[in-house]
Order: C-alpha cells, then structure tokens, then sequence
C-alpha cells in the first residue's frame, strides 16, 4: 500500500503552516488596525463641522431677511391720534432757531408734568399753552420757546409744542435724542386722567409708526421740583419705563 504523503509533502506542507504563522515583514503587506481605524475617525468630523457652519451662517442671514422686513413695517396703532398744529392753538414763533435732534428717530421719551392747571376742552388749553409759552419765552427763563415737543391735556387732544424734528429743553444731558412730552396739569396730589394717558400711549405709537421714534425707546420721568409725582406713579408701569 503506498503511504497517503510522501516526505516532499510533509516538507510542503510544514513550509505553509510556517508561513502562516509568521508576520508578514513588508509594509504592503501588514497595516496595523487601530492606526487605519484612527484616520478614518478623523475625517469623518470634517464634513458634520461643515455641515453646523453653513447651518449657522443660513439661520444668520435668516434672521438678518426678516429684521429688514420687519424695519419696513409699519407699527401698528391701536388708539386714534388726534393732533392740534402750533397753527391751531395760535403759537407764536420760537423766539431764536431751534436744535435739530441729532439722534433720528429719537431713542428716549421724557415725560413731565406741565407744572400748570389742568384743562378740559380746547379754549381751556389753549390759553395755558400760550400763558406757557409767554412765561418761557420771557424772563427768567428765556428759552426760544416751549421746552416740550408735545403736549396732552384733559380733552384728550395732542398739542404740538417743538414737533419731532427739534430737541427739547428738560434734561440736558439727553435732549438731543428725544421726544420730551408735557402732561398739562400739576400731579403732585391729583392724577392724571384715563384721557391724557390714552392719548400719550397713542402719540408713542403714531411716532414709531412715523418712525420718528425707535420701538425700542426708553421712557423717562423729570419733575420741575425733583420729586416725583403721580404720574410717575402710572407710567413707571409702562413697559419701557427705564430707572436712571
């Protein structure tokens, strides 16, 4: 009987057992694993930064669009606004010229009392308006005119004092980039009444629908006295009531 491998074959097949057991020397041959496994991680995250990039960058213009579309808009008004011209109530002329605001829109409203009696309809308010502009025109104070740029008495009515386009005279430091507004009437004891209050909301309103007025104003109290008053009391519950 003739033996199933001859010595040549087991010499074969020794030579392939060994060469399987043995680590291949040439580096096209052998590639560790863990180092292949690294540089496929670290590319991979490159495309997903990319990808939060252009996401970023997308929702910025995004958001940039709709700013511009809503700076076009007009603001909405929800109260009727009734204004009387400096022609209507027979103002005088501003004894000198007036200070343009340098800040347009203006970015602060000030509010004040106008010192005086109140008024209930519009000869009323006419003459302290024009008492008001005598005493300020006159000295001591000898301003070019009345310090407000508009004023609201007790008929519900707007008055225009300086208009939007010039500066105030009641606080210095910030009469260039505001609307200063004159509630007719001393609050020091009494309030103002629901009609002055409706009226200075709807003047805030016809401004920033004007643009004459930044939405995002601050409002600001001043009192002739330094102390504060009633009114201060109601508007300092506005929204955009800013404690300086």
């Amino acid at each position: 009987m003739q033996p199933l491998t001859s010595p040549a074959d087991h010499d074969s097949i020794y030579r392939c057992l060994q060469s399987e057991d043995e680590a291949p020397t040439s580096p096209q041959e052998y590639t560790p694993l863990l180092p292949r496994y690294n540089r496929t991680r670290s590319r991979t995250w490159q495309p997903v930064f990319v990808c939060i990039m252009l996401m970023i960058f997308l929702l910025g213009a995004i958001i940039g669009i709709y700013l511009l579309i809503e700076e076009d808009k007009e603001w909405p008004v929800n109260i009727a606004f009734d204004m009387i011209s400096r022609t209507g109530w027979s103002a005088r002329s501003p004894k000198r010229a007036l200070e343009l605001l340098s800040v347009q829109p203006a970015t602060h409203v000030v509010i004040s009392h106008s010192n005086t009696e109140s008024c209930g309809n519009f000869v009323e308010c006419q003459k302290i308006l024009l008492d008001m502009q005598d005493t300020y025109q006159n000295l001591p104070k000898n301003m070019s005119d009345l310090p407000f740029n508009f004023l609201f008495g007790n008929d519900g009515e707007t008055y225009e004092g300086r208009g939007w386009s010039y500066a105030g005279e009641i606080d210095p430091a910030i009469n260039n980039k505001s609307i200063c507004l004159g509630v007719i009437g001393n609050f020091v004891e009494s309030y103002p009444s629901p009609k002055q209050l409706k009226e200075v909301k709807a003047f805030i309103d016809e401004s920033i629908r004007r643009r004459k007025l930044s939405a995002t104003y601050n409002l600001i109290g001043r009192s002739f006295n330094g102390t504060p008053t009633n009114l201060f009391d109601v508007v300092s519950k506005w929204t955009h009531w800013h404690d300086d």
